[in-house]
């Protein structure tokens, strides 16, 4: 469904099918979803009225930089990998125009592949609370990624922290969301997952 749709915008054509060629190449269809999700919020982000492409930056800046590679060979591997290497090459990239798709495919893979969340010693909370300010921070802000760390969080940070951090990510992921048509196949988690993140506004101070 994810490759139907994105295969409709042909801003986008170029893009998908060169993923595509990349990752069903080693048949590892994980990736390329993964990949397809970050394109269809590029394609969100765009003004309506843009006629330009995307840049192919905004693949290679992931591809490149070597991040895709924990999601590809995860075997022997944990956080504290993937964490390591993001620390490593934060300034490398830093300057690079779409280094918020690094941050965000990192903290994905941290969250979804690397299962920080589930990791309740002192360190990974840290981790998990230096990530979340990363996510809420973004301009493609994910509540789907952003609600359940800051769920995480719950009892390590203060509850005035907690509804702060949500509302700068209901902010930041308001105006990817309201450009989000119903027929995208991540809206209705995007929705939950907004409603999700301002019902820790309540959360009493």
């Amino acid at each position: 469904m994810i490759l139907n749709y994105i295969c409709k915008n042909k801003e986008i054509e170029y893009f998908t099918s060169k993923l595509k060629k990349h990752t069903m190449r080693k048949g590892l269809l994980f990736s390329f979803v993964f990949w397809a999700s970050l394109l269809l919020q590029a394609v969100a982000q765009n003004e309506p009225t843009q006629s330009s492409a995307i840049p192919s930056e905004f693949i290679d800046i992931v591809s490149d930089s070597g991040l895709n590679d924990f999601f590809l060979h995860t075997s022997g591997r944990t956080w504290k990998d993937l964490d390591a290497f993001y620390q490593s090459n934060f300034e490398k990239h830093s300057d690079n125009p779409y280094f918020f798709n690094f941050k965000f495919a990192t903290i994905s893979c941290l969250v979804k592949v690397y299962m920080i969340l589930e990791d309740s010693s002192e360190e990974a909370t840290q981790k998990i609370g230096y990530y979340t300010e990363e996510m809420a921070g973004l301009k493609n802000c994910s509540p789907e990624l952003l609600y359940p760390c800051l769920v995480r969080l719950q009892g390590y940070w203060e509850p005035s922290k907690i509804s702060q951090v949500a509302a700068v990510g209901y902010k930041n992921a308001t105006s990817l969301f309201n450009v989000m048509k119903k027929d995208n196949p991540s809206y209705e988690a995007r929705k939950i997952g907004m409603e999700n993140l301002k019902s820790l506004f309540a959360v009493k101070k």
